[in-house]
């Protein structure tokens, strides 16, 4: 990627919306691989940590917008170290008798993690329409 793109790329949501992307996508497959072992003896249910490294590269601990000047935006390389994680959930709390897979639990997070990829894919396309238009230069 040339030194333009580069510059044209990282000051948009883009770089950010594409880790977001790979860690619902990694979140999705770690409640499906939960979902499909509920029933399986001894097995540790899957998840996923992205958020708080995300808030962290961010700068800010909250929900709110923070990060009061040190240029304001992330510096690219911060962002790229920030990766999803996949963690096992090793508490003994056997609830079914089998292991610590709540179904409902599951099937939530799995909505909640459907819905947030969707928006994110929506973001990430209103950033390349936005990009195509001051490229044209057009409406």
């Amino acid at each position: 990627m040339s030194t333009t793109e580069r510059l044209l790329f990282d000051r948009t949501v883009i770089p950010l919306a594409g880790k977001g992307l790979d860690a619902y996508a990694l979140r999705q497959k770690a409640i499906a691989n939960n979902v499909a072992n509920a029933e399986t003896d001894g097995y540790e249910r899957r998840t996923v940590s992205f958020e708080d490294q995300l808030k962290e590269a961010l700068g800010t601990d909250s929900d709110g917008l923070i990060r009061t000047h040190p240029d304001h935006l992330p510096k690219p390389g911060e962002l790229a170290e920030v990766d999803a994680e996949l963690e096992i959930d090793s508490a003994q709390d056997y609830w079914n008798g089998h292991n610590n897979v709540d179904i409902d639990r599951e099937m939530t997070e799995l909505s909640r993690a459907l819905l947030t990829f969707n928006y994110t894919t929506r973001l990430v396309r209103g950033s390349f329409d936005t990009l195509q238009l001051a490229i044209r230069g057009t409406r």
